[in-house]
């Protein structure tokens, strides 16, 4: 008997080429999530299937490309999925992209050449509509190289993510560097011009209002989305649909409220 199929509610920052037939799975991830049972292909790697743009067809060992939807089964011991794949569908055009960037980045060095830090720039703002600059993902790409100590290589999705909580963090620091410099240029001025104390408690509680309202991810828009269960208020929803957990506690999201003020 076959396994449930995992049908995934969106795709999780996969960008469709043109012409999928399946968008579903245009992320490396969800197709790995598909197969939901170890025992569906005997001698197989689900990673290596994945990355060869398979997801499960739901029957037997039947693996579908998300891309051009060729079905291969009856795998037998030994076959590489991506040669299959190129066997099969010679004219897929998930075949035509360079190998390596769909799910994962090896390491070569202790740092990343200036390429390889744009093709990331490339694919993180395809899947973000953020556009990073180079030093961030460097940085991003450093601290899930010491996470992974004693692997070669990094999840594109890791470093999404980890770029998304450096981001939280860095925006935070700067904040607060800001508002130290504000509270001194405040106190400065009062002294300066003798102005009313209340005066100035009152431009802090407006500045601060402003900084709670703005999206602690891009620092441009304002936040308008509750991230549940947890009920924080951090992000925009634009930024918030592609976090899977909350950039503040880390609780996995459930759902999301949008806020009109």
């Amino acid at each position: 008997m076959g396994c449930e199929r995992i049908i995934p509610q969106t795709s999780q920052f996969g960008h469709p080429r043109k012409g999928t037939k399946h968008r579903e799975y245009s992320s490396y991830m969800t197709r790995k999530q598909s197969f939901n049972c170890s025992q569906i292909l005997t001698g197989q790697s689900v990673n290596k299937l994945a990355a060869a743009g398979f997801f499960y067809a739901g029957y037997k060992d039947y693996v579908r490309c998300f891309t051009c939807g060729v079905l291969i089964k009856n795998w037998q011991q030994g076959q590489d999925p991506l040669t299959e794949h190129s066997r099969k569908s010679t004219g897929c055009s998930f075949l035509l992209q360079p190998r390596g960037h769909e799910h994962h980045v090896e390491r070569t060095n202790e740092s990343t050449s200036n390429e390889e830090i744009e093709r990331l720039a490339d694919d993180i703002q395809a899947r973000l509509n953020i556009r990073y600059d180079n030093a961030a993902i460097q940085r991003a790409y450093q601290s899930c190289l010491e996470t992974n100590s004693g692997l070669r290589s990094v999840d594109i999705n890791q470093l999404t993510s980890r770029l998304l909580d450096l981001t939280v963090v860095e925006n935070q620091i700067a904040e607060e560097t800001t508002q130290q410099r504000q509270d001194v240029h405040v106190c400065d001025q009062s002294l300066e011009d003798r102005t009313p104390s209340y005066i100035h408690r009152i431009e802090q509680e407006v500045h601060q209002l402003r900084e709670t309202l703005m999206c602690k991810i891009c620092m441009d828009n304002s936040a308008n989305v509750v991230i549940m269960p947890c009920g924080h208020f951090t992000s925009c929803l634009q930024c918030s649909s592609a976090l899977t957990n909350c950039p503040q506690c880390r609780v996995g999201i459930t759902s999301r409220i949008k806020v009109f003020l």
